[in-house]
Order: structure tokens, then C-alpha cells, then sequence
């Protein structure tokens, strides 16, 4: 079986055709690689730089999380302190009667 060109046989047997359909393919070629370069324009240096700059701004979203929360865990700390501060007086205070009291019937 004789393979089937899709091209017509003058056409390569005319060597200005042969050169037209050449250049065309390199132009095409060309076209396709351009189309690619522009696909492709981030450097990998900027990608680089936007990989740091989505660091940064994660990083910086993440401090501000643990900022809030560590003001929760603070002012609860701070409150419970007061809590308890005061629940030591307050016991102190009832020691000190109840030594009197022990003190007055013994």
C-alpha cells in the first residue's frame, strides 16, 4: 500500500513551494514558541518573590490569630488573678476570725 500524502505531489517537486511551505512552518513555530514565552513571562525570579510575598502576608495573618488569642488567654489570666487574689483575702479574713473564735473558747 502507497502511503498518502496530504500534500499534492507538485507540490514537492516545486522548490519555491517547498520553501514557502517552510517557511510557514518555521513561522508557525515561531508563533507557537512566542504564544509560550508569554504563557511563561513570570521569571523565576518573581516567582520566587511571589512565593515570599504570600509568606509574608500569611505570616502576617497568622501573628495577628495569635495576637487575639493570646489577649483572650491574657485577660482571662488577669481576671482570674483577681479571683483568686481576692478568694485569699477572703479566706485569710475567715482564718483570722476562726483563730479568734478558737482562741476565745479554748
Amino acid at each position: 500500500q502507497a502511503r498518502r500524502s496530504v500534500l499534492p505531489a507538485s507540490w514537492y517537486s516545486d522548490p519555491v513551494t517547498m520553501k514557502s511551505v517552510g517557511a510557514a512552518v518555521v513561522l508557525c513555530v515561531l508563533v507557537v514558541a512566542q504564544a509560550t514565552n508569554d504563557v511563561q513571562s513570570v521569571t523565576p525570579v518573581q516567582k520566587v518573590v511571589q512565593l515570599l510575598e504570600g509568606m509574608l502576608a500569611k505570616g502576617k495573618e497568622e501573628k495577628h490569630g495569635e495576637q487575639v488569642q493570646f489577649a483572650a488567654f491574657k485577660q482571662f489570666c488577669d481576671d482570674t488573678s483577681v479571683e483568686k487574689k481576692r478568694a485569699i483575702e477572703e479566706a485569710a479574713g475567715t482564718i483570722d476570725m476562726l483563730k479568734a473564735d478558737i482562741a476565745k473558747y479554748t
